[in-house]
This record gives C-alpha cells, sequence and structure tokens, in this order.
C-alpha cells in the first residue's frame, strides 16, 4: 500500500475533513487507491483517492486552495513557494492534484 505524507502541520485539517486534496510536482497514485496517511512520520489512517489531475500553476483557483485547506489562492500559492522555491510560479509547471477521502 503506497503512502500520501504530510507536515505535521497539516494533522488537524486532515483529520477534520478539511484538507481533502494536495498538489505535487510528482505522485503515482490512481484513482481508487487506498492509501496510508502519514502526517510527521506518524500514521493517521488510510484514504481512497477520489481523483488525480494534472493542472497548471495559473489553472489553480480558490475552490481548490479551499479542498487543499486553504483560505484563498494567495495562502495556497504562498505554501508552494516555500515548498518549491519560486520557479513554482513560473509559466507551464505542472503539478498533480490529488483528491482524497480519509477512511
Amino acid at each position: 500500500m503506497r503512502t500520501l505524507k504530510f507536515k505535521k502541520k497539516y494533522r488537524e485539517m486532515i483529520i477534520s475533513g478539511r484538507k481533502r486534496a494536495t498538489l505535487r510536482k510528482e505522485a503515482d497514485f490512481d484513482l481508487g487507491d487506498i492509501v496510508i496517511l502519514e502526517v510527521g512520520g506518524e500514521r493517521i489512517g488510510e484514504a481512497v483517492i477520489k481523483g488525480v489531475e494534472e493542472v497548471s500553476v495559473e489553472e489553480l483557483n480558490d475552490e481548490i486552495a479551499r479542498e487543499d485547506g486553504f483560505e484563498n489562492l494567495h495562502e495556497l500559492l504562498e505554501e508552494l513557494r516555500s515548498i518549491y522555491g519560486e520557479e513554482i510560479l513560473a509559466g507551464g509547471v505542472k503539478l498533480k492534484l490529488i483528491r482524497f477521502e480519509r477512511l
């Protein structure tokens, strides 16, 4: 079983269901996969992958940001910048939008 890993700061958002998606530069998940949810090295349960979609940074919006647990697009972009650096905001960068439901 594959593992979907998150930083510790996302623990409560995942448990509460506020965070139902994540953006990754690389991901090898398919619709219907059951995955282990790991937060800060701690296993907090399992989830089913509800969707995997390739999106460009330009396609991101407030709706996607809220699915990812952020208040708005600005917050999401700031987090992506802190993880991947300034180059993430360059035109044409593709990310995997992974939607999941905690079991």
